[in-house]
């Protein structure tokens, strides 16, 4: 199933209160019910195979499951309580798009891709979203704060920070995260975008 298949059925889902318990067993469940854990119990194989095969995190696939999370945590360490910790790392899969781009890892339809997507779902792609800009906190925390932050992430080797580069669309091109001292040429800024235009 691709990223983007069935996703008015999958959102209709998990927006629907369930009543009197249906979809608790196979007989309640609507087929919309079971499409979604469906999804559930793959993602949750999937972690488990991954996590299984590298326990301790030695030959690099268990970063395929630190994708956005990296930059995502940051924001999150920010924006907690006001924004969840999934809209945190929608916001990190994007930015750590954009870093694998510019590295020339990932071309811009993946980005855009990933980003489509994510939006189909409602979900935020940069911190000029309305949802995420309207917080308070946000606005006294720059790009160097959260770089700061980004610091004591357990993935980085010394000062060196490093992100799950390669966003799981295909093959991975490594299964080792690239190691980012921000590339240069990357345009970062201690100030909220003020237009969607200048996020990305």
């Amino acid at each position: 199933m691709s990223l983007e298949s069935r996703r008015a059925e999958i959102v209709a889902t998990i927006e629907t209160p369930s009543v009197n318990y249906s979809g608790r067993t196979k007989a309640t469940r609507s087929a919309a019910q079971e499409l979604l854990l469906s999804i559930i119990v793959g993602s949750i194989s999937v972690k488990a195979h991954i996590v299984t095969n590298d326990e301790r995190e030695m030959t690099g696939l268990r970063n395929l499951v630190n994708f956005g999370h990296t930059i995502g945590h940051a924001i999150e360490a920010v924006l907690t309580p006001s924004i969840l910790h999934g809209e945190c790392i929608s916001v990190g899969i994007i930015l750590e798009s954009e870093v694998s781009r510019q590295l020339g890892h990932l071309g811009q339809v993946g980005v855009g891709r990933l980003m489509r997507c994510l939006k189909s779902y409602n979900l935020p792609v940069s911190l000029s979203d309305p949802h995420i800009a309207a917080v308070p906190a946000l606005r006294l925390h720059g790009v160097d704060c959260l770089l700061d932050i980004m610091r004591i992430d357990k993935k980085n080797s010394g000062p060196e920070k490093k992100i799950a580069s390669s966003p799981p669309l295909a093959r991975p091109w490594s299964r080792r995260p690239a190691s980012c001292p921000i590339p240069s040429s990357a345009r970062l800024s201690p100030r909220l975008p003020r237009s969607s235009s200048e996020s990305r």
